[in-house]
């Protein structure tokens, strides 16, 4: 009966955490927390494969102990590591908050993380003289659950974020046909679509709204999509004229003259929609 529910604690376990993961991607308002949660899951669990070999070790001893007629004089040692891996965890957490521009949370997390093994480790100080018991369930939470985090990022998390990048650019029609609707009316592509409002939804959560400016003969209508790379920055642009271009630098576009512009992209894709790209930043 234990066997079973700790069964289903680590596939309800895994289970929310992974879509915490993959919200980002997911259909639906936008969500300004779901990209910050997403990135500390996906550093978090990496960092907690760590776990995953001291725990499987741990379970190789437990085996070996199974009746509990030997004092397990390991489960100490393994608790210690586990703190320590718990620091590295909580620092790669809050690496992630960083990286998503969440730095109050950041500084939550690693004060949060402080606090705790400042108390497991008094506590384990404590009780390392008493007689050790086996350690259960415990390492098996700590194999599958990082593992299979990481399982599912590897392989279908880019995949996630192709798929919303295709709803995104789909949701985006009713608006160019607007744009264009106004340009025929008027004669004139507008100026700007500066709003406090977004009318037009882009329907994936970690994509807050469409941007616009008139460029040349045509426009760019952009939005920014979270990359499954942590440190990359990928702007997708639509211009029926094919002349999209982005700028890292604000300041470079008021200081220097247009060829002599560093726009900072490494790299820049055509999609499979017409007139639509990727730019990539790191």
């Amino acid at each position: 009966m234990r066997m079973i529910r700790h069964t289903v604690m680590i596939i309800l376990i895994t289970g929310i955490l992974s879509l915490c993961m993959f919200r980002p991607y997911l259909e639906g308002e936008f969500d300004a927390f779901s990209v910050p949660l997403s990135t500390i899951i996906q550093i978090g669990s990496l960092a907690a494969l760590l776990f995953s070999a001291i725990a499987l070790i741990a379970v190789i001893i437990d085996f070996y102990y199974w009746k509990g007629e030997v004092p397990i004089k390991h489960a100490t040692t393994f608790r210690r590591a586990c703190l320590i891996i718990s620091g590295i965890v909580t620092a790669s957490a809050a690496l992630g908050a960083f990286v998503s521009q969440s730095v109050t949370l950041a500084y939550l997390i690693l004060g949060g993380g402080v606090l705790l093994m400042t108390q497991r480790w008094t506590a384990i100080e404590q009780r390392r003289l008493e007689p050790q018991k086996p350690l259960g369930a415990l390492p098996y939470y700590l194999i599958f659950i990082p593992v299979t985090l990481c399982a599912l990022r590897s392989t279908l998390l880019e995949t996630a974020k192709e798929r919303s990048t295709d709803i995104v650019i789909q949701n985006s029609a009713v608006l160019i046909q607007d744009i264009e609707e106004y340009r025929l009316q008027r004669g004139e592509y507008p100026l700007s679509l500066q709003s406090t409002i977004e009318d037009y939804k882009p329907g994936i959560s970690s994509v807050s709204r469409y941007h616009y400016e008139r460029h040349g003969d045509a426009y760019n209508l952009y939005f920014e999509q979270y990359s499954h790379e942590f440190v990359t920055q990928e702007i997708v642009m639509y211009n029926a004229l094919d002349q999209q271009e982005m700028t890292v630098h604000d300041q470079d576009l008021l200081r220097k003259v247009p060829d002599r512009i560093i726009r900072g992209y490494f790299d820049v894709q055509d999609l499979a929609q017409a007139h639509w790209k990727i730019f990539y930043f790191d």
